[in-house]
């Protein structure tokens, strides 16, 4: 067993960062005076359908910005990848009922400096839209930064940033996407649970049109580490589903959860490409252990009321989600009912040790795990690393053990 209380704090900070949508910290920004001028999206209502995605452009003018430009110093923790402005597209009518809770409350988008003139500045993001973007989206959020003088500390340069939401100046720009044949995708761990002695799993799923239910033929990316970028199409290994939809790949036991992208190809040519959005994302918890507990008793006769000793160990592979819980001793109650009798814990090696009272006449004992649901989150979630979006994981989930039934009798 284990304690996670500091693994949930790293996985917290490690998901913390410009790859999941954060934006450098207010505290150490400077706001530049700026006016959002115009907000387009053109067009203002696309269709896409299955795997193919819709070309849309964000055009965003501002004026008197303060030498705004394309790409940003870096802060703490920043890859020169993930830092430059950024417009942000937020959903504003309920999702399609086929993409359920794979839909995103947001997605954030690189802007790309397109035109200087005079104090005005043009911005421009195209971005490939998939059809599980079903629904409304406005433009809610503009950010971008000006170089200046290093911070005399040792959290990197001091960003001067402009950090607007378009519509609070009167500027409401968005678009409507209809989506048709809607793809889905599961993602299961094989065997379920795992013996704890395992150091891998197969984690199997399918690719699916919702519209009849086909199977798709896509290639997926997948990773299996908290650092995986959900918007960031480099990192990952990629699995091709067969004819129906299926696929399966080895999984590591070590990583902490696994979660699969299905990306979309980027589009080249004219001058940037059009950046991929996430389709499906389906992130598979942490697959369930199953433990090993067992005991023996001191002597298998003994005087009624006499100590009974009972030493055994408990091994769950170190991935349980508690190093304290307990174990119990219980005796058979009839042909059926089990009894406790015991609740004890085991010492840091696994192993343990409890004495009970002999019950008088011949008793069935054994030693029982209750199991521990672990930290679950839900098998899908949504395709975008907004603010709003936690970071799912799943941790030493565990299920019930029993020990071998042993008979002592008391006389």
């Amino acid at each position: 067993m284990r304690m996670v209380g500091a693994t949930i704090l790293a996985l917290g900070l490690a998901g913390a960062g410009p790859g999941t949508g954060a934006i450098a910290p207010a505290a150490r920004a400077a706001t530049v005076d700026a006016r959002i001028d115009q907000v387009t999206v053109s067009p203002s209502a696309v269709t896409a359908s299955g795997l193919t995605p819709v070309e849309v452009m964000v055009t965003v003018r501002l004026v008197d910005t303060g030498d705004l430009q394309d790409t940003c110093p870096l802060m703490a923790g920043e890859s020169a990848a993930s830092s430059g402005a950024i417009v942000e597209l937020r959903r504003v009518t309920p999702a399609d009922p086929r993409v359920g809770t794979r839909a995103p409350a947001a997605t954030r988008q690189r802007l790309h400096l397109t035109g200087t003139s005079g104090t005005a500045t043009s911005w421009t993001a195209r971005i490939a839209v998939p059809s599980t973007w079903a629904g409304t989206w406005q433009v809610s959020r503009i950010y971008a930064c000006a170089d200046s003088d290093p911070a005399p500390n040792s959290l990197g340069p001091l960003i001067n940033t402009i950090d607007l939401d378009p519509r609070a100046h009167g500027k409401v720009a968005g678009v409507t996407v209809t989506g048709d044949h809607i793809p889905a995708l599961s993602i299961g761990p094989s065997p379920d649970p795992v013996p704890w002695t395992a150091t891998r799993y197969v984690a199997k799923g399918r690719l699916w049109d919702t519209s009849p239910g086909a199977g798709l033929v896509a290639t997926l990316e997948w990773c299996a580490d908290l650092g995986c970028g959900i918007e960031d199409a480099y990192d990952g290994n990629p699995v091709t589903t067969d004819d129906a939809g299926y696929y399966s790949m080895p999984v590591d036991l070590t990583a902490a959860y696994t979660n699969l992208n299905l990306w979309i190809p980027r589009p080249v040519g004219r001058g940037f490409p059009a950046q991929g959005v996430t389709q499906v994302l389906v992130r598979g918890v942490h697959p369930r252990t199953a433990p090993a507990v067992g005991g023996v008793p001191s002597a298998t006769r003994l005087r009624t009321g006499a100590a009974l000793t009972v030493t055994g160990s408990f091994f769950d592979g170190n991935r349980c989600a508690d190093l304290r819980d307990p174990l119990t001793l219980q005796y058979l109650h009839g042909r059926t009912a089990w009894r406790t009798i015991s609740t004890f814990l085991t010492r840091f090696s696994g192993r343990f040790t409890v004495t009970v009272p002999a019950r008088a006449g011949r008793t069935a004992y054994r030693v029982r795990y209750a199991g521990n649901p672990g930290i679950q989150a839900a098998a899908v979630m949504t395709p975008d690393a907004s603010p709003e979006a936690p970071v799912p994981y799943g941790l030493g989930a565990c299920v019930p053990a029993s020990g071998r039934p042993f008979v002592v009798t008391g006389s």
